[in-house]
């Protein structure tokens, strides 16, 4: 208790002047002269309106509720998700997740305020890892949580997972936002559950328009040619969330950072090498950035869809999902030369030089049973594209999307 009341003393300042000092200095700030699209509010999160849980900081320079956060309080939030239970949902606890960077759990509003969260039921919390107390660089949790806070506050779209609020008087730093009632794509398609059903065709289908869409939102964020574009980085299914009508939404912003536009601009390197190695372009473990890297792990990602295989299987004899589909079908689309047709065309010559139905029926996931496999081999034919070894080879989102 002594350690949480420190907590509560001196780090709920430290971390208001931490922001406050450091805001402009963080990957996705944008001042008002740059902001480029206006679904995007244009004001950065020092000029934010705090709701705290007790009373209102108000802020006279921004009118609009839609740019406030709620401050909650570590204890309501400790008290709203069983003392943030470590057994998972499914075993009668609160843990949705776990990653590199904190846990995540499901927290009840009605022990919170529901009158500030628009009456939902649920919410989830992602509870970042406590730092050690020689750590005074902040070099990992605080940095992370303030470059996850800042891109979600900035970056709001349909497809991007909405923030609620912010937590930072107790002894770990807590990041507040929707809570999705199907969970993780990844959950969705590899744990088995009894009742769950498999999705439809025209569900994948709407699933990956859903995320191109949140993707390309985040590839030209800033289109005034003096900006780079902000790369995701680390899509993923397990970074994809479900709501109940199973449109989805594409999460965890944390590693999200400028890269360059495409393989015709100077390379921007990052000497910090993060994602996960089987949705990570070849380049990405160079440190290369670009918008292209994101391009990739989509690819993946619809392959995982289209084929029902997780993107790493090690009982499987291709464990990763690139190798297993250059096994399947890469003699047949190896591309040799650049590819310079549009997109769109380029799939339809494919298309109609391989169409190859069995073949298509025996990569494709059996469960699922109302297939439209001439639109199923386009998509396979685009996943193609997307995961070619060298990025100049593959599409940008806004090609991907424009398919859709």
């Amino acid at each position: 208790k002594s350690s949480t009341d420190d907590h509560n003393n001196n780090d709920g300042d430290d971390i208001v002047k931490v922001s406050e000092q450091n805001w402009t200095d963080l990957p996705g700030y944008r001042s008002r002269a740059t902001m480029a699209r206006p679904t995007a509010p244009n004001e950065s999160l020092m000029s934010f309106t705090t709701i705290d849980c007790d009373h209102v900081i108000s802020n006279q320079n921004n009118k609009d509720s839609a740019d406030s956060l709620i401050r909650f309080s570590y204890q309501n939030l400790r008290n709203a998700t069983n003392n943030f239970s470590s057994k998972n949902l499914t075993d009668g606890g609160t843990k949705l997740g776990e990653g590199s960077f904190g846990e995540v759990f499901r927290c009840a509003t009605a022990l919170l305020n529901p009158f500030r969260i628009n009456d939902v039921k649920f919410v989830a919390v992602k509870r970042f890892k406590q730092l050690p107390v020689e750590n005074s660089d902040n070099s990992n949790g605080r940095d992370e949580f303030l470059a996850e806070l800042n891109i979600m506050y900035h970056f709001r779209h349909p497809n991007l997972v909405k923030l609620y609020g912010y937590s930072d008087d107790g002894p770990n730093l807590c990041i507040v936002t929707e809570y999705l009632e199907n969970g993780s794509l990844h959950n969705y398609l590899f744990d088995r559950q009894p009742n769950r059903r498999p999705l439809s065709f025209a569900e994948r289908v709407r699933i990956v328009t859903d995320i191109a869409d949140a993707i390309v939102y985040l590839h030209t964020y800033s289109n005034l040619g003096m900006d780079k574009p902000f790369v995701h980085r680390d899509i993923k299914s397990a970074n994809i969330l479900l709501d109940e009508q199973i449109r989805a939404r594409l999460g965890d912003l944390g590693l999200v950072r400028q890269g360059s536009n495409s393989n015709m601009e100077t390379t921007i390197v990052t000497q910090t090498v993060k994602g996960t190695s089987v949705y990570m372009a070849p380049e990405a473990f160079r440190g290369d950035v670009s918008v292209k890297v994101d391009t990739f792990s989509f690819g993946v990602v619809l392959l995982e869809l289209l084929t029902g295989m997780a993107a790493f299987d090690p009982n499987r004899e291709e464990s990763d999902m690139v190798s297993y589909i250059d096994e399947m079908i890469g003699d047949e689309f190896d591309q040799t030369n650049d590819r310079n047709n549009n997109l769109i065309e380029s799939i339809e010559q494919t298309y109609q030089r391989w169409n190859n139905p069995i073949k298509i029926v025996q990569i494709l996931d059996h469960k699922c049973h109302d297939w439209n496999q001439q639109l199923a081999a386009k998509l396979m034919i685009l996943a193609k594209c997307c995961i070619e070894q060298r990025k100049r080879n593959r599409p940008t989102m806004i090609e991907v999307f424009h398919f859709f």
